[in-house]
């Protein structure tokens, strides 16, 4: 028994189906539905998903990337400090700067005026 669309339809991802490749028939979504329905209700087929390691993989892999967050913040926190560190540098070399020219114009007006 043909099942799917009617040739010359838009098929899955919008691709056209070829004429005369497929036959609409109705009966053959009730059987798949059927058969789908009869496949997920086996209790040993959940109870497998259930035994599936994919949670803690998932849960080892948030735990690794906590990790890896932590360790990204303690590196901004240790770049802000040295910021931090180069501003307050900087902020006294400027000081420094700004006493010597003032003291040097003060030399250069005090000689200027003896000259």
């Amino acid at each position: 028994m043909a099942c799917g669309l009617r040739g010359g339809a838009r098929g899955w991802r919008g691709r056209e189906v070829p004429e005369d490749t497929y036959t609409f028939n109705p009966e053959c979504n009730r059987i798949g539905n059927d058969d789908y329905k009869r496949y997920v209700r086996q209790p040993e087929l959940w109870r497998d998903v259930a035994n599936l390691r994919v949670g803690q993989n998932i849960y080892t892999f948030v735990r690794w990337c906590s990790r890896a967050m932590q360790e990204v913040v303690q590196v901004i926190v240790t770049l802000d400090e040295c910021l931090t560190a180069v501003q307050l540098a900087f902020a006294a070399v400027k000081g420094t700067l700004e006493t010597s020219v003032k003291a040097w114009r003060g030399y250069k007006e005090g000689s200027q005026a003896y000259a």
